[in-house]
């Protein structure tokens, strides 16, 4: 790149934008050829996070499940869908400094960015892992600024700190991050060697200011049509209204409009092209709950431009049972058949010998585990453990908890359950890391009670191990816990004892009948094929593969833009109250016909918030196909209804509510136009009906219906 063109650029950019944000990316036409070049390629994406978490990686910082996140998504998306990903962070020294040595990393980009008013320089250096499958970008700041970094532990990824507030590091970083994103990593001269993100996907409401910082990158290069900015992607993990609001003062300046109230979560909604939902359930609740933010979510939402993907997990992570029971039982304890079953009780009697006798603690053989694992923080429902553990015991069974935090919660369940041996629990990381994959492979229920959970990972993982699993009926977790399937939810935490204990009975049901493993089997078999990110069945990675095509393709997101929408939703999104009037005069059917995404216009006006306008047009629809209904039935409605009883022969309020309610109907059927017929089975009582003459019967028609497999014909 030429001498001087970042000072030109910026000269440029000061004199034509109305706000002071540089032109920190200059392009030669050399440069320009390689981006095109390189965009002709696999798809790229660059997963922009704080954390990243690889067990096996020594460079990994992972506190949450963010970082669990991104190793088995970026993993999944490269083997399975071909995607080119790869994932920038924070370089933090302390954490970093013993783990990562900048000075024998690749240098792959200086990137010049802004902050606090000024232009700053930070280097990204790539680090690559797993033979390649996973790279990722560690950006270390200035040194007049990598005390931002200066965290002291991994706790305080997420927090202030001594040395820097959290919103001063997410300032630098997505500055950074937004300037890498456009310029790309280019080797100058060599044929091929450039990475341009198609897509860069921020996680957690952290990244929020990458989506606003690239909408401002498009503005200053939309006279240069050659330039091309990648798509920009916000991951929402969770959607509380009140995440990352900061006062204005507290906001560095890195070239956006600060208002009296910054809240990264708005932000992150509204300037990202794409909003992905990590459950369907959490993108319901986000765009319906009566909040700030659902209007905006919901009309992206019915623009196409909000998804749900489900994350999922690595099933060979999880599925593990065999291969610890091969290490540490093989020889001890015969395993007939090595079925899930048996390999589970052979678990855990070794457990029993090996490591339990220590506490002083026991696991029942003969009635199921009960497991709650996970961080003891409120979120994760730890208040309900002491109602879960007493059910449990009443039950006769084994409760273990297993997890990481103060809390005193678990300090006072220590004080209550400490001298009983068949409540065990567990709350040190070393603990963790020598016992986690034994009690994981050997529970039989999980139990789940979060307050607060966006998809639900540990019910995956426990199925995967062929274990139930009982939850609460919160957020993601709906779409994870299937009752009947895999396990049970429970609405209150008043009805978790009923529920938790019909689990744990029905366990004990299937052992005696011995069908346990059979269940056990069915249920990890489903997992795998609904939870596994290499599952060809529901294909998560396969799903962001044809968003990012989506999102590549400026024409085809166009059209699906306007598939979605009929005249009059798109003259109802824009606001446009004449066109409006003009459509409803001309074309008043299109105030019931629904768009691509289900929506019908009155819905549409509530997503706007124009109430009036919603009333307006539900009621003008509901006349219309009232008299659309009654054009069809020679004037008149014809109501159907269905029930196994009715008037003499009925066996509850079911029978006379049928019975009163059509009389009602058919006696003012003239004036109502609306006529009532009631369809039930023919029981072998009816024929003394019939012949007393209580029930006049006539055949009307024959109809032909599949039962049992088989095509019938039966009379009505």
């Amino acid at each position: 790149m030429p001498p001087g063109i970042f000072d030109e650029l910026i000269a440029v950019a000061e004199a034509e934008c109305t706000q002071k944000f540089p032109v920190l990316v200059g392009f030669n036409p050399a440069e320009i050829h390689a981006r095109n070049q390189a965009n002709k390629s696999s798809v790229k994406v660059l997963h922009a996070a704080f954390e990243y978490g690889m067990p096996s990686d020594p460079n990994c910082i992972a506190v949450g499940g963010v970082g669990s996140l991104l190793r088995s998504l970026t993993i999944a998306q490269k083997q399975q869908a071909g995607i080119d990903t790869r994932i920038i962070l924070p370089y933090y020294p302390i954490l970093h400094r013993d783990k990562v040595n900048l000075d024998h990393a690749e240098l792959v980009q200086t990137v010049k960015h802004f902050y606090n008013g000024k232009i700053v320089v930070s280097k990204a250096y790539k680090v690559t892992i797993l033979n390649g499958i996973v790279q990722y970008l560690i950006v270390a700041a200035d040194d007049k600024h990598k005390s931002l970094f200066e965290l002291g532990q991994a706790a305080s990824i997420y927090s202030d700190c001594d040395k820097s507030l959290f919103i001063q590091r997410v300032s630098y970083f997505t500055s950074a991050v937004a300037a890498f994103a456009m310029h790309g990593e280019w080797k100058a001269g060599i044929e091929g060697e450039f990475y341009l993100p198609h897509v860069v996907q921020g996680h957690s409401w952290g990244m929020c200011f990458i989506g606003a910082l690239i909408n401002k990158y498009r503005e200053l290069y939309s006279k240069n049509k050659e330039i091309c900015s990648p798509y920009t992607v916000a991951t929402v993990h969770s959607a509380h209204e009140g995440d990352g609001v900061y006062d204005y003062e507290k906001l560095p300046d890195i070239g956006l409009h600060r208002d009296s109230r910054v809240s990264f979560t708005e932000v992150m909604t509204k300037e990202h092209d794409h909003l992905v939902y990590v459950s369907e359930q959490l993108l319901k609740e986000s765009s319906t709950k009566d909040s700030y933010f659902s209007p905006v979510i919901f009309e992206r939402y019915a623009r196409g431009e909000a998804t749900a993907i489900l994350n999922n997990v690595f099933a060979d992570d999880f599925d593990l049972v065999p291969q610890v029971v091969a290490k540490h039982v093989a020889g001890q304890t015969p395993i007939s058949n090595a079925t899930l079953a048996d390999g589970k009780l052979a678990l855990k009697s070794y457990v029993n010998k090996s490591i339990l006798l220590q506490y002083e603690k026991e696991i029942v053989l003969n009635k199921p585990v009960t497991l709650f694992i996970g961080r003891y923080a409120p979120e994760k429902g730890i208040e309900h453990l002491d109602l879960a553990i007493s059910t449990t015991l009443e039950n006769g069974g084994t409760f273990i908890c297993m997890g990481i935090g103060n809390s005193p919660v678990i300090t006072a369940l220590h004080h209550k359950y400490g001298r009983n041996k068949n409540v065990i629990i567990f709350d040190t990381k070393e603990q963790q890391q020598n016992y986690g994959s034994l009690i994981r492979c050997l529970a039989d229920i999980y139990f789940v009670p979060s307050n607060a959970e966006a998809c639900g990972l540990v019910p995956m993982e426990a199925n995967i191990t062929g274990a139930f699993v009982v939850s609460s009926d919160i957020c993601g977790l709906v779409n994870v816990v299937i009752p009947d399937a895999n396990g049970a939810r429970y609405s209150s935490i008043v009805d978790m004892p009923r529920v938790l204990s019909s689990i744990q009975n029905i366990w004990c049901d299937l052992s005696s009948a011995q069908n346990l493993n059979i269940a056990m089997e069915l249920i990890r078999e489903s997992a795998r094929l609904s939870f596994d990110w290499h599952s060809k069945t529901v294909g998560s990675a396969k799903a962001y593969l044809d968003l990012y095509c989506i999102l590549g393709d400026v024409a085809r997101l166009q059209r699906k833009k306007d598939e979605s929408e009929t005249e009059l939703t798109a003259a109802i999104f824009s606001g446009d109250a004449s066109k409006i009037e003009d459509l409803l005069k001309s074309k008043f059917n299109l105030i019931t016909k629904r768009n691509s995404v289900g929506m019908l216009p009155s819905e549409v006006a509530l997503a706007v918030k124009n109430k009036s306008l919603a009333q307006r047009l539900e009621q003008k629809a509901t006349k219309m196909l009232r008299k659309k209904t009654l054009s069809k039935n020679n004037g008149k409605i014809n109501v159907l209804h269905m029930c196994y009883e009715y008037g003499h022969v009925k066996l509850g309020g079911v029978g006379e509510i049928v019975s009163s309610l059509t009389s009602v109907i058919n006696k003012y059927k003239d004036k109502n136009n609306v006529e009532a017929s009631v369809v039930m089975p023919h029981y072998p009582w009816h024929e003394e009906l019939i012949t007393s003459g209580v029930f006049v019967a006539s055949e009307i028609c024959r109809v032909h219906h599949m039962f049992d497999g088989n095509l019938i014909e039966s009379i009505v």
